[in-house]
């Protein structure tokens, strides 16, 4: 499993795609949540993009580049959510 090569990419691909099922009802749930609230989930960006960017690596989560576009990732995503929340309620 640390590795993150061969086998152990089977098993990683099973735990994301559990958790790319859980995350899809979480955003179904946050949908029926007074606009006011929504705000406060705003950190469920970031997941969606690390779900993509994993499958892109072959379920590698050690891969250098996944790591590496992680570290610039996290500000951004959340930069950007605030940013348009911000740009529609005018």
């Amino acid at each position: 499993l640390l590795s993150g090569e061969g086998r152990a990419a089977a098993a990683f691909e099973v735990v994301a795609g559990a958790a790319t099922r859980a995350l899809g009802l979480a955003e179904e749930a946050l949908r029926m949540l007074p606009a006011d609230v929504r705000p406060a989930f705003w950190g469920l960006a970031v997941p969606r993009i690390y779900l993509s960017r994993l499958a892109r690596a072959g379920f590698n989560p050690f891969d250098e580049a996944l790591q590496a576009g992680m570290r610039q990732t996290y500000p951004l995503a959340l930069q950007m959510k605030v940013l348009k929340a911000r740009l529609l309620r005018q």
